[in-house]
C-alpha cells in the first residue's frame, strides 16, 4: 500500500502492521488528475507546482491545476484532523503496473473500511449553506458522485465518510446524524443499517446488493464489475479486453462463495433485442447470469431464503454453462413464454403484507438431456413460495 503524507514531499510504501494510521480520500475523476510518477519525479513535481501557481491558461494546464488544487486541499483537510497521511487513488498507485493495479482493485475496499477517515468531495455541489440538500432536485443529491460504481463501495466500506462541497465545506456525515444518514439512503437506496454499520453487506441478498449498483457507471465496461468485489467479498484477477465478461466472472465468484439464488433474479427490457437484432425477448435464449447489475434496478428488497431444492450440490462452472440444481415446474403449454419449465427462486419479497417469490423461465434446447436455456427474461413474475405444482422434477440443469 502506498500512502502519500500531508506534506505532499513524498509516496512511501508501507505493509502490514507499519500501515500507520491515514485519511483516505473519495472523489470522481476529470482530466489532468496527478499521477504517481508526478509525485515521485522531482522535475515533473516542480513543473506542475509552477503551472500551479502561474495558473496558466492552456486546458490541459488549467485541468493539471485543479487536479493540484484538488490534491492540496484534501492534504490540508487530513492535517487538520491530525492525520499525517492520506490515500489518494490517482497517485497512490502505479496504474503503469498492471499487477499493482490488481492488487490495488483487490484491496481497496479494505483500505477504505480501515482508514480513520473518508472524505467524499463533491466538485458539483455548491459551498455549504447555499441550497437545500434535502430538497428534491439539490445538487447533492444529483451529484455526479453517486453515480459512479467505484464511490459505491467507498461510501459502504468507510466507517466514517465526511462529505465536503466544492470549496471543501463541511455538508454532512455518513453516520451521526440521522437525517442526513437516511437521505443517503433515499439517494442510494443502501439499507439504512448498512450505513450505520449494523448490518454488514454479506447480511444482504446479492439481488439487492446488485440493485446498489444498478443505476452506476463506470468509464471502463470491466470496471462495472471490478468495483464491487469488495461489496461480495470476492476476489479476481484484472483481465481489462474482456468487456462485459468481468461481470460474468464476478457472479460466478459470488456463487462459488454464496448459496443465493437471488442472483438469477434479474430480467431484462422487452424491448431489448439480441446482439444480432433478431428476436424479441419473448423467445430469446440466454443464460442464467445477467450481462449487468442494471439488471437488478427493482430488486432492492429481494431477501434470500431456504433452497427450494433436493440437490445438496453447489453451482458448478462447466464448459456446458452453469450446473445448478432446481426443482423443476412444467409450463403450462398456453404459457405466452416458449418454456418448458418454470422455477421458483429461493428468495422473495413482501408487498402488501404478502411474500412472492421470483420466477425464471427454462426451456430444454434439445431432447431430454439437463442443457436448457433462459427464456423470457423480460417476465416479472412472482407467486407465493408456497405455491403448489401438479408435478415437481428435482434435476441439475446446465445453462
Amino acid at each position: 500500500m502506498r500512502l502519500l503524507n500531508t506534506e505532499i514531499t513524498e509516496v512511501i510504501e508501507v505493509y502490514g502492521s507499519d500501515i500507520p494510521r491515514y485519511a483516505i480520500l473519495s472523489h470522481t475523476w476529470t482530466d489532468g488528475e496527478i499521477l504517481i510518477q508526478e509525485l515521485q519525479d522531482p522535475h515533473l513535481r516542480d513543473t506542475a507546482w509552477k503551472d500551479l501557481a502561474r495558473k496558466l491558461p492552456n486546458d490541459i494546464r488549467e485541468n493539471k491545476r485543479r487536479a493540484f488544487g484538488k490534491l492540496v486541499k484534501s492534504t490540508m483537510i487530513a492535517r487538520q484532523g491530525e492525520y499525517d497521511h492520506i490515500w489518494v487513488d490517482t497517485c497512490c498507485i502505479d496504474k503503469s503496473s498492471s499487477a499493482e493495479l490488481s492488487e490495488a482493485i483487490n484491496s481497496m475496499y479494505r483500505w477504505y473500511a480501515e482508514a480513520g477517515v473518508c472524505y467524499a468531495y463533491l466538485a458539483d455541489v455548491p459551498p455549504a449553506g447555499t441550497e437545500d440538500i434535502f430538497q428534491q432536485g439539490s445538487r447533492f443529491r444529483q451529484s455526479r458522485w453517486f453515480t459512479r460504481g467505484w464511490t459505491l463501495q467507498e461510501l459502504i466500506a468507510s466507517p466514517n465518510v465526511e462529505f465536503l462541497a466544492s470549496d471543501w465545506t463541511y455538508l454532512g456525515a455518513k453516520t451521526g446524524d440521522l437525517y442526513f444518514t437516511k437521505l443517503l439512503v433515499d439517494i442510494t437506496g443502501i439499507q439504512l443499517e448498512v450505513l450505520t454499520g449494523e448490518m454488514s453487506p454479506q447480511d444482504v441478498s446479492v439481488a439487492a446488493r446488485m440493485h446498489w449498483a444498478a443505476d452506476r457507471q463506470t468509464s471502463r465496461i470491466e470496471d462495472i464489475a471490478y468495483c464491487l468485489l469488495g461489496i461480495f467479498d470476492v476476489n479476481m484477477p484484472l483481465l481489462y479486453g474482456e468487456g462485459k465478461r468481468s461481470f460474468i466472472r464476478l457472479q460466478e465468484a459470488i456463487l462459488a462463495k454464496e448459496d443465493d439464488q437471488s442472483i438469477f433474479a434479474w430480467h431484462t427490457d422487452l424491448n431489448d433485442t439480441d446482439a444480432t437484432g433478431g428476436k424479441t425477448q419473448w423467445s430469446q435464449m440466454s443464460g442464467l447470469l445477467a450481462d449487468s447489475p442494471s439488471r437488478f434496478w427493482d430488486k432492492s428488497d429481494i431477501e434470500t431464503t431456504m433452497p427450494l431444492t433436493l440437490s445438496d450440490e453447489p453451482p458448478t462452472v462447466t464448459s456446458r454453462g452453469l450446473g445448478v440444481g432446481f426443482l423443476l415446474f412444467p409450463c403450462p403449454t398456453i404459457h405466452m413464454v416458449e418454456a418448458d419449465f418454470r422455477v421458483i427462486l429461493s428468495c422473495e419479497r413482501v408487498r402488501k403484507g404478502k411474500r412472492q417469490s421470483p420466477i425464471i423461465y427454462l426451456k430444454r434446447i434439445w431432447g431430454m438431456g439437463n442443457q436448457f436455456a433462459r427464456v423470457g427474461s423480460h417476465l416479472k413474475s412472482f407467486v407465493p413460495p408456497t405455491s403448489a405444482f401438479l408435478t415437481v422434477v428435482s434435476t441439475s440443469v446446465c445453462l
